[in-house]
């Protein structure tokens, strides 16, 4: 096979002449494929927040009106994820949430009733290796500082999801165990976690547990701990999340459903309501128990992006309801940038072909995400096959940087707005995500991965200009670097 510099040069002008021609058709409008990053707020809750930024800028806590206003968005919060609306505490969004959840389950460890001659040690934290920064660091500070241990799950290369629940169980400490904290859905592979299933396991362990519970661990027996959470940030909105009997605390924020940004929800279960202790300090909002004057715009906004919701998931009836729709355009874009991509002329002259990081066999994934990365075609045919890459102890380190460099191109034109990953999971040392690093995906391809993530506003104009776009910067990419 000829390798791009012993191409005749009939066939480099040609390939010359096909970028200009890519480069004409790729839209010049920037096209949105970052959904699991943000997304755009709907009309729907645009208009509420500009409607209440006029009738809803009293105080809420003397206005009945502007109070009217926050407790439509908790009963539009709470139908849509399935819990009753006195379990709903606003938040400014998953960040403060999830730091919230962590932070109350050490708090109610260290209130265990010591007059019981309760054996109070180190309170024990299990979560998923691949949790969001805003579980991550709190936790990892709380380590650092010697307050707390941590058991970090590892993921199962076929689901993208938990090994097994079993080992989860096997992970709980009766005594010390404090919380688990486990995603709903992954940002950057999209893999789907069986939360409910968690939740019957976390029931069913305390039950066993409390059966044969001496007078040492009386307090924690009673205590209702381990506390179960989980950040479904990135699951609501996209698909169907309803409260499973046995979860405690469950965290989203609006900016990820077509709400605006700096609003969110803490769902807190009536069993766990009376003991929750305050993260932040101040006046009484919130039933006391979340300070600070509620973002009454912002409410009403969050509140009729979950009516749309509703309506988008619920709606079975539609003739292409919203995951229908989400799964539609992913598998467009998937097909059609691996079948440009890897067209055996194109990846011949650009050095470079595409593979899937999130095509997990035997797991659910969210039906608007695609992870991809681009590789070099030397690296895989030293792996003397296409679909599976080799270890990358004797290959060029050029050939890996140059894939990188790359995707760093293609995102740095500004034509396609999408994610190298999440830049707060980026290992030090490869520049490879962790996330997809713990999922299995290959070192190699974990260098030069891309996030695409569709959402309700993609159309498949979107789709074509960005396969486009693909090709007129790998094209235009090897043009100004011929191979060695």
């Amino acid at each position: 096979q000829m390798s791009h510099q012993q191409l005749p040069r009939s066939q480099q002008t040609s390939n010359e002449q096909q970028y200009q021609q890519h480069k004409q058709e790729a839209t010049k409008t920037p096209i949105y494929l970052d959904y699991n990053a943000t997304s755009p707020m709907s009309s729907q809750s645009r208009d509420a927040v500009i409607e209440a930024m006029y009738t809803g800028w009293q105080n809420p806590s003397i206005c009945s009106r502007t109070r009217s206003i926050v407790e439509v968005a908790r009963e539009s919060v709470a139908d849509l994820i399935g819990c009753q609306p006195a379990e709903l505490i606003f938040t400014s969004g998953g960040t403060e949430s999830n730091n919230w959840a962590v932070k109350q389950a050490v708090w109610m460890y260290r209130n265990l009733d010591r007059a019981e001659n309760a054996i109070v040690g180190r309170p024990h934290i299990v979560a998923s290796c691949i949790e969001h920064d805003s579980i991550r660091k709190p936790i990892e500070r709380l380590v650092a500082l010697g307050l707390v241990d941590v058991t970090w799950l590892r993921i199962n290369s076929s689901t993208g999801a938990l090994a097994n629940v079993g080992e989860l169980v096997a992970a709980l400490r009766w005594g010390d165990t404090c919380l688990v904290t486990v995603m709903w859905a992954n940002n950057e592979t999209g893999a789907i976690f069986p939360i409910a299933e968690i939740a019957n396991a976390l029931s069913e362990w305390r039950r066993l547990n409390s059966l044969t519970v001496d007078s040492s661990c009386s307090s924690y027996a009673n205590s209702g701990l381990p506390l179960f959470h989980t950040d479904a940030c990135q699951a609501v909105g996209k698909v169907p999340v309803k409260v499973p009997n046995g979860l405690d605390l469950l965290s989203l924020a609006g900016h990820k459903f077509q709400g605006p940004k700096g609003v969110g929800a803490l769902y807190c279960s009536a069993r766990l309501r009376a003991k929750l202790a305050p993260l932040l300090l101040g006046g009484g909002q919130e039933n006391g128990v979340r300070a600070g004057t509620e973002n009454t715009p912002g409410l009403a906004g969050l509140g009729a992006a979950a009516r749309l919701s509703k309506t988008q998931l619920d709606d079975v009836d539609r003739r292409q309801p919203l995951m229908v729709q989400l799964a539609e355009m992913r598998d467009q874009l998937r097909d059609r940038l691996l079948n440009s991509i890897n067209d055996p002329e194109m990846s011949e002259f650009t050095g470079f072909r595409l593979i899937v990081n999130n095509n997990f066999p035997n797991g659910p994934t969210l039906p608007n995400t695609l992870n991809v990365s681009i590789v070099s075609t030397k690296i895989l045919e030293s792996a003397g096959q296409s679909k599976e890459l080799a270890t990358d102890n004797n290959t060029d380190d050029m050939e890996l940087r140059e894939a990188a460099l790359a995707r760093n191109y293609l995102l740095s034109r500004g034509r396609i707005l999408a994610s190298a990953g999440s830049a707060c999971h980026a290992a030090a040392n490869s520049g490879a995500s962790a996330v997809l690093l713990e999922s299995g995906v290959n070192p190699m391809a974990a260098r030069s991965a891309v996030r695409l993530s569709v959402g309700p506003d993609t159309t498949i104009d979107d789709v074509l200009g960005a396969v486009e776009e693909f090709n007129a910067a790998l094209l235009q990419w090897r043009i100004e670097h011929p191979s060695r």
